[in-house]
């Protein structure tokens, strides 16, 4: 029983590594080939969704964190205990994502012309790209559900295919659509397509790994009630952690021009890397 658990641990361990390893390569070759196509203000506009999608990630409550520990836990019969409390967070996920994507979307005509502070991108551009991401990030917003219902189920050399396969066709299509279109117009629409293909192949995942999860809307009170206090505190962990990794770049993007706000993404995303490898155990 012993060897199997730590034959178990160390492949999950390993999928981590040759997962989070592919998608840093991916990024750090391909990120710089963006910059120079798009400018660094176009991309300094990605890089400050990206942000806003990670800041917006405390409305989440804990409650991915929640699903994995409870799905993991759950020794009952094709884990049907944590089946209702999953049905009640995916419903509360695609919730958020339509009253998220839709916030942003609307306020993207203020931000493009109060918040932003543009050079190059004219304000009509830069609304455009707001609400063309603002669709994408409602689209991944549910993937973290998914993704926290199959780590629960130790499903880990799946999550890291899933994730190295969606990051794969993000980047290099992307990559590609730039190398053809040489505009941000039709990479902000990949993006979108990309958003709708990853959630898709996440939940069809999801769903073949825990078949007894609805794909019904459901919201149960009492599932909520047996875990809301460590849910809260995993989102107060989280909260802290966005206040000293995002928020800089949430700030910059009201007082700098939008492309030093790329080049300091840039940076970051660079700098940031190294920290992913505690990820991996």
């Amino acid at each position: 029983m012993v060897a199997t658990a730590s034959h178990m641990i160390r492949r999950n361990v390993l999928a981590n590594v040759i997962g989070g390893v592919s998608t840093i390569a991916l990024n750090l070759l391909v990120v710089p080939v963006q910059i120079r196509i798009l400018g660094a203000e176009a991309y300094g506009l990605i890089g400050l969704i990206a942000s806003l999608q990670v800041v917006f990630s405390v409305l989440d409550l804990g409650l991915a964190t929640t699903v994995v520990r409870e799905v993991a836990r759950d020794t009952s019969p094709d884990r049907r205990d944590s089946r209702v409390l999953a049905q009640t967070v995916g419903t509360a996920y695609w919730i958020t994502a339509l009253l998220l994507g839709g916030t942003l979307f609307a306020a993207a005509d203020w931000i493009a012309q109060h918040w932003l502070q543009l050079e190059l991108l004219d304000p009509a551009t830069a609304r455009l790209g707001i609400q063309t991401l603002a669709l994408s990030v409602a689209l991944r917003w549910p993937t973290a559900f998914y993704g926290g219902v199959i780590t629960g189920l130790e499903a880990l050399t799946a999550h890291n295919v899933l994730k190295t396969v969606t990051t794969t066709i993000r980047l290099l299509g992307g990559l590609a659509v730039l190398l053809i279109a040489r505009s941000l117009e039709p990479f902000l629409w990949w993006l979108v397509g990309s958003a709708l293909l990853e959630v898709g192949l996440y939940a069809i995942v999801c769903h073949r790994l825990l078949p007894g999860l609805s794909l019904r809307p459901g919201l149960s009170g009492t599932a909520l009630k047996r875990v809301w206090r460590f849910s809260l505190s995993m989102n107060a962990i989280a909260l802290t952690t966005l206040v000293f990794t995002q928020a800089d770049r949430v700030v910059m993007s009201r007082m700098l021009p939008l492309d030093q706000v790329g080049y300091y993404s840039l940076a970051v995303t660079v700098v940031m890397t190294v920290s992913v490898l505690q990820g991996f155990v």
